[in-house]
């Protein structure tokens, strides 16, 4: 019986994951499209040239406090 339920348990975990990793992965999907139009993106991708990590913390900082204010957050429907 107490092996039944841990087993139980383990399946249901297992399943919790699945979904959590599919809602996440539909919720960060980014079109090829929006990284060519986001400033942000296009600097962040620009400090992954940085060797450093506190030249990269410091660019990456950068990036968010630049566009922080331009970049208004635009609702999207959902698919």
């Amino acid at each position: 019986m107490r092996t039944f339920i841990k087993s139980c348990l383990s399946v249901m975990a297992a399943g919790l994951l699945v979904v959590s990793m599919h809602a996440d992965a539909d919720k960060t999907a980014i079109s090829k499209e929006q990284l060519k139009n986001d400033p942000v993106i296009k600097c962040q991708v620009e400090c992954n040239g940085n060797k450093d990590n506190a030249a990269y913390e410091a660019c990456m900082l950068k990036c968010k406090e630049t566009y922080k204010s331009t970049n208004p957050i635009v609702p999207q429907q959902k698919k």
